[in-house]
């Protein structure tokens, strides 16, 4: 078999490679896939917020924003018309300042934060292709965005749990295609803080759900070897009752992830 009909086995997921139907064949075939590119991050708490010498207080809004490098590793495998796939992504390390604007009159002595980060992920992903060019998929992703802050503040963000969704690809050229992928994720995640040697800060846990997108250009530069092209963004949303912070009947706190990025790679048919 040809490898770029291989490819048309990878359609669905995070990969989503494209090439000639190759339906129903028994042979297994691996791609190893190279991307990096730069992201846009940001984590937002929306309600009742840890400020500085306080345990919570007030309602209002923090928010911190990375912009970061970020680099893929990954390899896909597919039989007859399932896959899988597999990757690990970091980052660079990134900056940000956290400004309390929105607690000034109830904490005016609050002191900024400055923020070092970065990121850490990694998600197996199971596939089956419909057609030729449909595809679904479910799997589970991990990830943790953690960083260290003046006066000696810390941060750590977790989310992990399982994704579904579906994968569509034109080929509009003789080797090159377009594929549009929408998943679904429900997420468990945990949020652990202390702003200049406040320890006072419970730990959260608690869960939230949102939907990924990506759109990737893929084509060969030969027989065996090509290059991607995309964009991908995320939306993740949690909610933290008022009593899992210990602040009785008090109002939800709104905890929202968003990231956009823009990649390049490489990948080569084994």
């Amino acid at each position: 078999m040809g490898s770029r009909r291989v490819m048309s086995r990878f359609m669905g997921g995070a990969l989503a490679l494209c090439a000639m139907a190759a339906r129903g064949d028994d042979s297994v075939a691996f791609i190893p896939y190279l991307e990096a590119g730069i992201s846009d991050y940001s984590l937002t708490y929306d309600g009742v917020a840890p400020l500085p010498g306080f345990p919570y207080i007030a309602f209002g809004e923090t928010k911190l924003n990375f912009d970061f490098t970020h680099y893929k590793l990954g390899l896909a495998g597919s039989w007859r018309d399932f896959y899988v796939n597999a990757y690990f992504r970091g980052t660079s390390e990134a900056s940000d300042t956290m400004v309390f604007t929105d607690y000034i009159d109830v904490a005016p002595d609050a002191p900024p934060i400055n923020w070092n980060g970065d990121r850490q992920a990694y998600s197996v992903s199971v596939g089956y292709n419909i057609n030729a060019s449909l595809a679904v998929f479910g799997g589970y992703r991990d990830s943790e965005t953690s960083g260290d802050g003046s006066g000696n503040s810390k941060y750590s963000f977790q989310h992990d749990g399982f994704t579904v969704g579906a994968s569509y690809r034109w080929g509009l050229t003789d080797t090159g295609g377009l594929s549009v992928s929408l998943g679904y994720a429900l997420l468990d995640f945990s949020l652990a803080y202390k702003l200049v040697d406040n320890n006072l800060i419970p730990k959260v846990e608690e869960d939230g759900s949102g939907y990924k997108f990506s759109v990737v250009w893929r084509d060969y530069f030969n027989d065996r070897t090509g290059y991607t092209v995309g964009f991908e963004y995320f939306d993740y949303d949690y909610e933290v009752p008022g009593a899992e912070i210990g602040l009785g009947k008090v109002g939800d706190t709104d905890v929202e992830e968003r990231e956009s990025s823009f990649s390049i790679g490489l990948f080569h048919v084994l």
